[in-house]
């Protein structure tokens, strides 16, 4: 095929280039399609932050607060017996509590963030689990057996700074997976 190809000339070349393009517009236009339908952009995710390019180098409790204050999600600071602060957001179009809790934190500074969402008393069954941990690779979902709770949860890592953009993203697609596991319980 290769062969072939050095031995194009500019008429096959501009047809075989026409057709090419044809297809990979209809595979983009497949997945936006797709993409959409999932339902992965939801209103809060469409409405834009400010410096959505904007690098964070922090994710501790305090320097998350005005993101997702900017993002409409109510978010309460609070702290466990042992010192360590987290936030507890509310999604306003879902209804879902998110608890953001900072990791691998040194001198106040945090390089990631752990994202979860638990649902109380459920009946989701292995398989489910199975299969939202395997189709959608960004998140992982777990039953607790002993509370009968399934969490879903969304890492983030930041060593070298990580969008602002790429974060609300990120809560907005944990919010969407949600909104699956919910409608299933």
């Amino acid at each position: 095929m290769i062969g072939d190809m050095l031995n194009w000339n500019s008429q096959d070349l501009e047809r075989n280039l026409s057709v090419l393009k044809k297809y990979y517009q209809s595979f983009i236009a497949a997945f936006v399609a797709l993409f959409l339908s999932l339902g992965f952009v939801g209103q809060a995710a469409a409405e834009q932050i400010s410096n959505p390019t904007g690098l964070v180098y922090d994710l501790s409790a305090d320097s998350l607060m005005p993101l997702f204050t900017e993002m409409n999600m109510s978010p309460e600071k609070f702290q466990t017996d042992d010192g360590k602060s987290y936030i507890v957001l509310t999604e306003p179009d879902s209804g879902l509590t998110i608890v953001a809790i900072p990791e691998a934190c040194t001198s106040g500074k945090c390089i990631g963030v752990n994202f979860v969402v638990i649902f109380g008393d459920s009946t989701l069954a292995n398989d489910r689990i199975a299969y939202f941990n395997s189709t959608f690779s960004f998140v992982k979902v777990v039953k607790n057996e002993e509370s009968n709770r399934v969490e879903v949860y969304r890492y983030e890592i930041a060593d070298f700074g990580i969008p602002r953009g790429n974060l609300r993203e990120s809560v907005m697609n944990l919010v969407a997976l949600s909104k699956k596991v919910r409608a299933e319980l």
